[in-house]
């Protein structure tokens, strides 16, 4: 028996493999042969290195499957080559397995492997496969995208309107992006302002071939109060809610004005809501009565008619007592000095008083009243303090009283003013939007920092960012994430499924079933494809001039009826287009709308428009003269009774309705002549002559009337201090002035017109004869010595006093004191001077330079001179803050296995060993990761480091210890799949991209061509 020779028997036994393969031939797997998708000859068992053919085959079958020929060609070797590994095991043949298994070769066929020497031998027919020979084989890539066998272009349609669709010359369908992103992701929608934030959305479109643009999300503010204005800050993103003006709960009574007069508008302190009682009117006047008419207001209706001002008068100082057309008013006199710092008041009898509040000033330092926010000034002519607000001054002791709620300001209370400030700081803050990140104060309100960014590395999620919550990652519905082509197969074949490898996640184009033909049911079924199937039934042939189309044999017949395209419209021409349908066409002309009052409608734009208008006028201006639609002229008659008994009524044809006013004047003027308009009938009545002046004799003449004549009566000009008041020219003329003088400089000598004589006490400057008083002046008719004057030298070294006659004095004295410098103790007073003792300043501190300084003493400045520290840890002492701090001892052996350490009174120890299995790293070696400690504390790397780019066409990623991870670029014939990322070599001077290949039918392909 003759023994296989390495190789040989190899073709015998692989064509007839490929052969049953093509066929379909396949059976189960019997003991010992493996099923990974392709059949291998069954490993040979222990001491079974001579196995012949024969002994295959019958190892193989018939229940193993495929059966090898009983004869052999007479000149195939006698032995099964040996191996050590596959290397050693290449038949030559791309159409089987170089295996080297227990020490023999073995060279399973690869199923549906076709052989070949050029790439014509490869061709499948399938104009969506790119067909070639690599390495002896024939090898079938799929043409990049979508593909369909085609006719023409109508099968080409893939449903996605952003793409063009053609059938190519070679019988398979293209289909060319047409649509343009104006977006990537949402932070190309960034405007800058945060209340309207955008995401870039899919607008047409489907897969890598879409139309984007960026989708507004608007922030909507509203906290349902319609006393606040809600709107969203731009700068912050954040909702703001500022109050409306005079709108819900009031803070005063200018908020609640009702605009009714008759209610009295308060807004109460307790509940800060509008109250409305309400308003009495009562005018304190006993002789009136008192009511309140809405839209008018207060009425006071006079019980007594007066004639003269006393007849008004109500012996009350207080008021003053007019009779104005037989009603007395009284009204309130004003008591107001205009001095802050007397007490106005006025009593019924004696009339108005002013008493001063304490005793008067004398200069604006006596009128300093501790408040820091007020000027002072002494009104020396009054004697009254003046007290002036500073406008935004708020008083203070300490910074916490300043608060103004605003973290972007600090609170300051200024030692020496002892008032309030606010001065913007530039601190942290957080501007309440989550979008952004490093918020700090500006300019006194708090800014928003940088935007963080919102990714989670995950193709399938929508990463956006919201202000109220911060990173949203929201779920895309039906996205799938996958690596490879083979993990988006839905097993559906009415989707097109492909795997978009820089995006990471599964894209599905739906197939387009649609042979054109409308009496055909087109669908897709998702486990056989495109189904047509005849139907029956009413169709549209396309001819819209005929009705009643049927399928017929799998086409539309055309039907018998034709439309009825008659629109009853009379300014239309009306037709039939086979395209279009009924075509109704508007016309010009005359037309009828059926109305005798518009005789001359024309057609326009396909309406009938009434023009003209139909004379109705029959020139009698007694009638009315009016045209009704749809009946035409009619006149009725006018009627011209004015219902006025005193006119005459008629109608003239020429000018239309007369109404003659009657007549009821008597020449008398001494009468009122009127005529009552329900009977007719002429009144007259006396008119009253009277001007309520009793300078004056009302008569009255019946050729001209009332007549008021001056007389020369007594009369009282309402003042008693006026005597022997008579009329003269019409009205009363006062009299000879009382006199009224007491003699006292401390009383004012005046005359009330209805009390008489006053002598209301002043508060004028006096002279009391004592120089130890100063601001003398008059207090309750008297003149009141004013405060002691100021006898204060400002040194300390005299004592200061008063004599009334010659005023102030000065004596030294020898009493302790301050003479202001810090640099001095002991001072004493002497010969009216302050002197003390000079003063040591010294810390004992090396690192600090002593001086003295007079206003604030000893200076203790902080020095970088060189200093012994004692720490043998520490190395290059120098003076810093005050303190003596060397730089720290470094200690470290470079070993990242011990531990080292320094103390203060050794210096740097002996390192110990760290654990044994303590993770360590090694920089001297570029592909060690990692490793771990021995127990003589060295570093044993373990860990390779990966050198994996995952750019799929990039190949040898090997490793250098001494430079790291190197990248081979361009793997021939690698499909890059449309994206560049597949094609970056790491190298920063050149540029890689994925282009299409046609001399490879189209196929992606790596270069640096990239124009």
């Amino acid at each position: 028996m003759k023994r296989l020779h390495r190789f040989a028997w190899v073709a015998v036994f692989a064509v007839p493999a490929f052969a049953l393969a093509a066929c379909g031939g396949t059976s189960g797997t019997s003991p010992g042969v493996e099923t990974s998708g392709q059949q291998d000859v069954a490993e040979a068992g222990p001491g079974s290195e001579d196995v012949t053919v024969e002994e295959q085959v019958e190892d193989r079958g018939p229940e193993g499957g495929t059966e090898l020929p009983t004869e052999l060609p007479a000149d195939l070797p006698d032995e099964v080559p040996e191996c050590a590994d596959a290397a050693q095991c290449d038949d030559q043949d791309g159409c089987t397995e170089n295996r080297c298994e227990g020490g023999k070769c073995v060279f399973p066929a690869i199923s549906g492997c076709k052989p070949c020497a050029a790439d014509a031998e490869c061709d499948d027919g399938d104009g969506c496969t790119g067909d070639s020979c690599v390495s002896g084989k024939c090898d079938h890539l799929p043409v990049p995208g979508p593909c369909v066998d085609c006719p023409d272009d109508g099968t080409c349609d893939d449903g996605n309107e952003c793409t063009h669709d053609t059938c190519t010359d070679d019988g398979r369908c293209e289909f060319t992006c047409q649509c343009t992103a104006t977006c990537v992701a949402d932070t190309d929608c960034y405007t800058g302002d945060l209340c309207d934030p955008a995401s870039c959305a899919t607008t047409r479109g489907k897969d890598a071939c879409t139309e984007t643009q960026c989708v507004a999300l608007p922030i909507a503010c509203g906290d349902d109060d319609e006393c606040t204005d809600d709107y969203c800050d731009p700068a912050t993103g954040a909702c703001r809610y500022d109050p409306i003006p005079n709108c819900g709960p009031c803070d005063s009574d200018t908020d609640c004005a009702d605009g009714e007069v008759c209610t009295i508008d308060r807004c109460d302190p307790g509940t800060h809501q509008c109250v409305h009682p309400s308003d009495p009117c009562d005018d304190n006047d006993p002789t009136t009565t008192d009511s309140c008419t809405s839209g008018v207001g207060c009425r006071h209706v006079k019980t007594d008619v007066c004639t003269l001002d006393i007849d008004c008068a109500d012996a009350n100082a207080c008021t003053a007592d007019t009779c104005v057309g037989g009603d007395c008013k009284h009204v309130p006199v004003s008591c107001d000095d205009g001095l802050a710092c007397t007490i106005d008041s006025c009593d019924a009898v004696a009339g108005c008083s002013s008493v001063m509040e304490g005793a008067p000033c004398t200069d604006d330092a006596g009128c300093a009243d501790a408040d820091p926010c007020s000027t002072d000034a002494c009104d020396l002519v009054s004697g009254c303090c003046v007290h002036t607000a500073i406008p935004a001054c708020k008083p203070c002791t300490v910074g916490a009283e300043c608060g103004d709620g605003n973290p972007c300001t600090d609170d300051v209370c200024d030692d020496a003013t002892k008032t309030c400030s606010n001065p913007p700081n530039t601190e942290p803050c957080d501007d309440g939007n989550k979008c952004t990140d490093g918020d700090a104060c500006s300019d006194g309100a708090c800014a928003g920092g940088a935007m963080i960014e919102c990714r989670d590395t995950d193709p399938c999620t929508a990463d956006t960012c919201v202000a109220a919550t911060g990173c949203a990652f929201t779920t895309i519905p039906g996205c799938v994430k996958c690596g490879s082509e083979i993990e988006c197969d839905d097993q559906d074949l009415c989707t097109t499924d492909r795997c978009d490898l820089e995006a990471g996640v599964c894209k599905r184009t739906p197939i387009a079933c649609n042979d054109y033909n409308p009496c055909t049911n087109d669908l897709c079924l998702p486990a056989s494809g495109c189904s047509f199937t005849p139907r029956t039934g009413a169709c549209e042939d396309g001819n819209l001039c005929t009705l009643g189309d049927t399928c017929v044999d799998n086409k539309c017949v055309a039907g018998t009826g034709v439309p009825d395209c008659d629109d009853n419209n009379q300014c239309t021409d009306d037709s039939c287009d086979t395209k279009t349908g009924c075509v109704f066409a508007p016309r010009t002309g005359t037309c009828n709308d059926f109305d005798p009052c518009t005789p001359a409608d024309l057609c326009e734009a396909g309406k009938c428009v009434p023009y003209g208008t139909l004379d109705c006028d029959d020139k009698d201006a007694c009638t009315k003269d009016i045209c009704t639609a749809g009946y035409g002229c009619r006149y009725e008659g006018l009627d011209c009774n004015d219902y006025n008994a005193c006119t005459v009524d008629s109608c003239d044809a020429a000018v239309g309705c007369l109404n003659s006013t009657k007549s009821c004047d008597d020449a008398n003027a001494c009468t009122a002549d009127t005529c009552d308009p329900a009977t007719g009938e002429c009144i007259r009545t006396a008119i009253t002559c009277t001007d309520g002046n009793l300078c004056t004799d009302d008569t009255c003449d019946v050729a001209t009337g009332c007549v008021f004549t001056n007389n020369a009566l007594p009369c009282d000009d309402g003042s008693v201090c006026t005597l022997a008041d008579q009329c003269k020219d019409g009205a009363c003329a006062s009299g000879t002035p009382m006199e009224c003088i007491d003699g006292n400089p401390c009383t004012d000598d005046t005359c009330d017109p209805i009390t008489g004589c006053r002598y209301p006490n002043n508060a004028l400057p006096c002279e009391d004869g004592s120089l130890c008083t100063v601001g003398d002046a008059c207090a309750d008719g008297a003149c009141v010595p004013g405060t002691p004057p100021n006898c204060d030298d400002g040194n300390a070294c005299t004592d200061d006093g008063c004599e009334a006659a010659t005023g102030c004095t000065h004596v030294n004295n020898v009493a302790l004191c301050d003479d202001s410098n810090a640099c001095t103790s002991g001072d004493v007073c002497g010969g009216g001077t302050c002197a003390g003792a000079k003063i040591t300043c010294n810390d004992g501190n090396v690192c600090t330079d002593d001086s003295c300084n007079p206003a604030t003493g000893c200076v203790f400045a902080n020095n970088t001179n060189s200093c012994p520290d004692k720490d043998l840890c520490t190395v290059n002492s120098k003076c810093s803050g005050g303190q003596c701090i060397g730089q720290a001892r470094n200690c470290e052996d470079g070993n990242t296995c011990t531990e080292n350490y320094c103390a203060p009174q050794i210096g740097c120890g002996v390192p110990s060993y760290k654990p044994a299995g303590t993770a360590c790293t090694d920089t001297n070696n570029k592909c060690l990761a990692a490793g771990q400690c021995t127990a003589g504390g060295e570093c044993q790397l373990t860990q390779q480091v990966n050198c994996n780019d995952n750019v799929k066409c990039t190949r040898d990623d090997q490793c250098s210890p001494a430079i790291g991870c190197i990248h081979t670029q361009f793997v021939n014939n690698c499909d890059c799949a449309g994206s560049n990322a597949n094609c970056n070599d790491g190298n920063p001077t050149t540029t890689e991209c994925c282009r299409r290949d046609w001399g490879s039918w189209g196929a992606w392909r790596c270069t640096r061509n990239c124009n």
